[in-house]
């Protein structure tokens, strides 16, 4: 097994001491985890792009960390993600900001 060994800033150690490996990431693209999962099961994470299924509407948003809350900023809204979790609001994630920045177009409907 063959091992690239990195000596900048940007190696991030995976795993206990002993059996660890490293990864070199670009730190801009890292994204805190919402303790959340979307309606299929998938982890939700700062930066992701969902798709908001509520009452006569569906848009697409950016989840983001403001003011110490979880939000997804859409177009024209800013929605708390925990009042995605109290109405019972479905959300999945279709995407990053990173890969796939063309995806927030969004689109209402009703």
């Amino acid at each position: 097994m063959t091992m690239e060994h990195f000596t900048n800033e940007d190696i991030y150690q995976i795993g206990d001491f002993e059996k660890s490996f490293c990864y070199k990431v670009n730190t801009e693209t890292i994204g805190q985890y919402t303790g959340l999962h979307d309606k299929n099961g998938k982890e939700i994470y700062e930066g992701d792009i969902v798709e908001i299924t509520r009452p006569c509407i569906l848009e697409r948003g950016e989840v983001k960390f403001i003011n110490g809350c979880f939000a997804i900023k859409s177009k024209d809204t800013l929605l708390m993600l925990y009042e995605c979790e109290i109405n019972n609001f479905k959300l999945k994630v279709i995407g990053n900001i990173y890969d796939n920045p063309e995806l927030l177009g969004g689109e209402q409907i009703c």
